[in-house]
């Protein structure tokens, strides 16, 4: 039977917290890695978060459901990693994506909007949680692009 989405949020929020937590954790590894290997490659800030009770409504467009339905939005934590030039972005791209912790067949999508003049790559996978799967969603852009957006 479908709960509400606000008690289904509720619910998982300590172990989505978690999970963005570690997001957040292994991304500064990772960027602090490519720091001490590559001295041109700096990134800004790195931060995360869980979409909020009426995002998640406003994505599934509904008011109740499966606890499933809500924790397989594509970008139910979020992550986002800001660094100087394109060039960046691709390095730190393709290292999440060789990365084995951070491994989850991401689907990758290269968002170049003509009319905001937003770019940025955007992966999206299920993270692999001990007892749950839950969406997440990775942007990794510009400072140039970010202040844009």
């Amino acid at each position: 039977m479908s709960a509400s989405i606000s008690d289904h949020w509720a619910d998982h929020q300590p172990k989505l917290q978690r999970v963005c937590e570690e997001l957040t954790s292994r991304l500064r590894t990772l960027c602090r890695a490519l720091e001490d290997q590559n001295y041109h490659f700096h990134h800004r800030f790195i931060e995360s978060r869980i979409k909020d009770v009426i995002g998640v409504k406003r994505s599934l467009k509904v008011d109740a459901c499966e606890p499933e339905e809500m924790l397989r939005l594509d970008d139910l934590v979020g992550a986002r990693i800001v660094v100087p030039t394109a060039s960046d972005v691709e390095l730190i791209v393709s290292r999440i994506l060789e990365t084995k912790e951070l491994a989850w067949a991401w689907k990758r999508a290269d968002i170049d909007d003509t009319d905001t003049g937003y770019r940025g790559v955007h992966l999206k996978g299920l993270y692999p949680g001990p007892d749950f799967q839950v969406g997440c969603e990775i942007q990794v852009r510009t400072i140039l692009t970010d202040a844009w957006s």
